[in-house]
């Protein structure tokens, strides 16, 4: 794409500025205002983005990451319960290995680690944005991030370099397993089929799997299995943590899991 000297001199304004009012920009360029619209408008698919008032800059890699912190807010009082209960009824601790997956509730629970100032933990993590919070607080422990591709917007490393990079280890006290959907029999659900392999490995690692799931977990259909629950709870400790009270899809589960420990966040 060409530019014009208008956008040229739009995009040094927003390189000293990075954000600038619709009529600072027209001032500055001395625009008719239909002029100045068209202008950024040819432009906006590039570098810049409309904003309240104004446009500023941004950067593909910004977009992406955008896409993991709006998944954040989804459900965020609910997960923020979960994570809680979880770290204060003691399943994450010293001297057992705790392996913190992909997605946003595990980035939640790993801030909670920070903001009860707990220490000396030793965690193994496939989420790039645990490890990014970690660079700023190395004091929770030690954290080993795995290999493999980076999925920004999923908060993943995935592919078979992870799968490898599982399978090296020879044992994990507990998994807090991300996982996107459980059908009514039983079925884990991922989106992602190159997570499958890496899911299996985890399950079969974790001496205790933790589930922490939200409601819209129990209403989606699963596009790909990583297990069953039927199959788990003879062999692992399974623990689903679940905000609320006990609803209707719930008992399904419940009747699945039979011993099966199901906690409730927010008793």
């Amino acid at each position: 794409m060409q530019l014009t000297e208008i956008q040229k001199n739009i995009l040094k304004i927003l390189a000293d500025k990075e954000k600038v009012s619709i009529p600072d920009l027209q001032k500055q360029l001395n625009l008719k205002i239909s002029t100045l619209y068209y202008n950024i408008e040819a432009i906006t698919s590039l570098c810049i983005r409309r904003v309240r008032g104004g446009i500023e800059l941004f950067s593909e890699e910004e977009e992406i990451k955008n896409v993991f912190h709006e998944k954040m807010q989804i459900d965020r009082k609910e997960k923020e319960e979960m994570a809680e209960k979880i770290i204060n009824e003691g399943y994450i601790k010293h001297g057992d290995i705790t392996l913190l997956d992909c997605g946003t509730t595990n980035l939640i629970i790993f801030n909670k680690l920070i903001e009860n100032a707990i220490k000396g933990l030793d965690i193994i993590t496939v989420n790039p944005y645990i490890l990014q919070k970690y660079l700023n607080h190395p004091e929770v422990g030690k954290v080993s991030l795995v290999g493999g591709i980076l999925d920004w917007p999923d908060g993943s490393i995935f592919g078979p370099l992870t799968v490898n990079s599982l399978d090296y280890i020879s044992e994990i006290v507990t998994v807090i397993l991300g996982i996107d959907a459980v059908d009514q029999n039983g079925e884990l659900g991922i989106n992602n089929q190159l997570e499958v392999a890496q899911k299996k490995v985890m399950i079969q690692k974790a001496r205790r799997i933790i589930l922490p799931l939200t409601q819209n977990k129990l209403d989606r259909a699963v596009s790909y299995s990583v297990g069953n629950l039927n199959d788990l709870k003879d062999t692992k400790t399974v623990l689903v943590f679940y905000p609320g009270k006990t609803s209707e899809r719930l008992r399904i589960l419940l009747n699945l899991l039979g011993s099966t420990n199901i906690i409730f966040a927010g008793e």
